[in-house]
């Protein structure tokens, strides 16, 4: 029984991907597909992926054509190669890896794999790129089509149901799986600098913005907060912090800001 092997990231699956798949398994017996990383995405685009890995994972394994699928490694994308040992690796046609790189790792490791670069199918309009911008909107343009709209039920507000927000702090609190942030500002520097925790005590990144959009967008890219409650506390505090460095006065974070 012969096994290929696919990869990529797989953020958002069209036809274009279900012919890919199709003419992939047309060369073995068993397709296996391996999805790409959230953070290899991201550290090789610069760019999160839309959809976190385990959701495209999902995905992946409802279709009927595709009979594994696995995640890539981390540290290593070659690495998969040594674990799954298929007899044939297809690459799209556009796909960014170089055939010599992936020949180089199979005769370094002493494998019996081919390789094979696949045909593109209607690119012109199966092409994730041009999907995504496609359905991608810039600010202006949402603006120029946005138009306002009324409250129309305004004589019905009475049942219309209330709800009270009652927080508490200390009993509502819970940890946000992903880390939590060390908010300070850089008087020097006229920045805000926040720095993301994932172990106690530990910092693994820091980003630094003029103001919070700055670095809400890099946060969201990273795709490091879990919870709602956290991004909305990251917020306040960003916000804290900002009006403080307007204001030329101190930050402590979780403490009320005097100006």
């Amino acid at each position: 029984m012969k096994t290929v092997l696919v990869a990529g990231k797989f953020d958002l699956v069209h036809p274009g991907h279900l012919k890919f798949f199709e003419e992939a398994k047309s060369n073995g017996d068993r397709l296996i597909v391996v999805v790409a990383r959230d953070s290899t995405i991201t550290k090789n685009t610069g760019v999160a992926p839309i959809y976190p890995e385990d959701l495209r994972k999902e995905f992946l394994e409802a279709l009927s054509v595709v009979d594994q699928v696995e995640l890539g490694n981390e540290s290593n994308e070659m690495q998969i190669i040594l674990e799954i040992r298929p007899d044939i690796i297809c690459l799209g046609y556009d796909q960014p890896i170089k055939e010599e790189r992936v020949q180089k790792f199979i005769k370094e490791n002493k494998l019996n794999i081919k390789i094979k670069r696949l045909n593109a199918f209607n690119e012109k309009l199966f092409k994730s790129s041009k999907i995504k911008s496609q359905v991608r909107m810039s600010k202006s343009e949402v603006l120029k089509e946005f138009k306002p709209t009324g409250v129309s039920n305004k004589d019905q507000l009475d049942s219309v149901p209330v709800i009270v927000g009652d927080y508490d702090e200390i009993a509502d609190w819970e940890m946000d799986p992903k880390g939590y942030f060390l908010i300070r500002i850089n008087k020097e520097k006229q920045i805000l600098e926040l720095a993301h925790c994932k172990e106690l005590g530990i910092i693994d990144c820091i980003f630094e913005g003029k103001k919070p959009q700055d670095i809400y967008f890099e946060i969201h890219k990273a795709g490091i907060v879990s919870r709602i409650d956290h991004a909305a506390y990251i917020g306040k505090e960003l916000h804290k912090a900002y009006l403080a460095l307007q204001k030329s006065t101190n930050y402590t974070q979780d403490s009320e800001l005097e100006i």
